[in-house]
C-alpha cells in the first residue's frame, strides 16, 4: 500500500489496490496519484449481495508488502518476494485481468513505495511510540508490538464502531504531530490495540513525510473514497463527517505538523 508512488488512473485497465524525503509536486487532483492498493480497494467497495459482508472482507484483505510471523507478543515483518506480490495482486478479480507486464509494474512500485514509508518512519523516531514500537533492522525486516486491527475488535463486539473513529482520529493527530501522514484512510484493518490496550499504526507502509502530499489528500477527502469509511453505517459515518469537518482539516494539519516531542506516546 504505497505512500508516495504516482500510477495515475493506472489500475483503469482492470476495470477498476533508500528513502526519500519529498515526493514529486502534487497534481491538480489528489486522486490522480492514487496507488495501485488505493484505487484496487476504492472499485472492491461494491460486492455480491449475497457475499460475504464489508467487514468480512475487510478482514480477509491480503496484505501486498509484508509476510508477518506472530511470536507471542510480538510480530515479525519481512518483505514479500516479488512473486508473493504478483500472486496477492492476481488474487483480486480486478487483478486477474491484468497484462504480465502490468503486474510487474505494480510489483515494483510496491516495493518501492514501502522503502519510502519505512524512510520516513526512521527519520521521525517520535512516531514509533504510536507504531507498536516497531525495530527496524536491514533489509526492511521489522519487529514490531502485536495487537489486533480496528476489524476484528468490531466483529467482535468488543469497540464500538463510534470508539473506533474517535481513536482514529486521534491517532491521527499524534502522527501529524511528529510529521507523518497515514495515506489511505483504511483505519479498520490498517490500525488497531497493542495487548496493554494502546492504539496504533499496524501497517508501516502507508507513511509520508511529504506535508503537501497530506494536504492534497486531505482537500480531496480521500476517505470518502475507501472501502473503510464505506463500511460504517449512517450514524457513525455522520459521527465521522462531523469529525472530519473540523480535524481532517488543511488547517488543522498546518497547526500540529511536527509540533510533537521525540517522547510523545499516545
Amino acid at each position: 500500500m504505497p505512500a508516495t508512488n504516482h500510477l495515475n488512473a493506472d489500475l483503469s485497465e482492470a476495470g477498476t489496490g533508500t528513502e526519500s524525503s519529498r515526493a514529486p509536486a502534487i497534481p491538480a487532483s489528489a486522486d490522480s496519484r492514487a496507488t495501485p492498493a488505493e484505487t484496487a480497494l476504492a472499485v472492491d467497495v461494491s460486492a455480491d449481495a449475497n457475499g460475504p459482508s464489508t467487514l468480512e472482507r475487510i478482514a480477509r484483505t491480503q496484505s501486498w508488502q509484508f509476510n508477518v510471523i506472530h511470536c507471542g507478543r510480538f510480530v515479525i515483518k519481512y518483505p514479500k518476494s516479488a512473486e508473493q506480490t504478483s500472486a496477492a495482486i492476481r488474487s483480486r478479480s480486478w487483478g486477474q485481468a491484468l497484462s504480465q507486464e502490468r503486474v510487474s509494474e505494480l510489483v515494483f512500485e510496491v516495493a518501492r513505495s514501502a522503502r519510502q514509508s519505512l524512510g520516513a518512519l526512521r527519520r521521525r523516531p517520535c512516531a514509533r511510540q504510536l507504531c507498536g514500537r516497531p525495530r527496524l533492522f536491514p533489509r526492511h525486516l521489522i519487529v514490531q508490538d502485536a495487537g489486533r486491527p480496528f476489524v476484528d475488535l468490531a466483529m467482535g463486539g468488543e469497540l464500538s464502531m463510534g470508539r473506533i473513529v474517535e481513536t482514529f482520529f486521534t491517532l491521527s493527530h499524534s502522527l501529524w504531530s511528529c510529521g507523518l501522514f497515514e495515506t489511505t484512510f483504511d483505519f479498520l484493518r490498517n490500525c488497531g490495540m497493542t495487548r496493554d490496550g494502546k492504539p496504533f499504526f499496524i501497517d508501516l507502509g502507508d507513511f509520508t513525510d511529504d506535508r503537501e502530499y497530506a494536504c492534497a489528500l486531505l482537500r480531496s477527502r480521500r476517505w470518502e473514497k475507501r472501502r473503510d469509511y464505506g463500511a460504517l453505517g449512517s450514524d457513525t459515518k455522520q459521527l465521522f463527517n462531523e469529525m472530519a469537518s473540523q480535524h481532517l482539516t488543511t488547517s488543522r494539519l498546518g497547526g500540529l505538523w511536527r509540533s510533537g516531542s521525540e517522547e510523545l506516546v499516545v
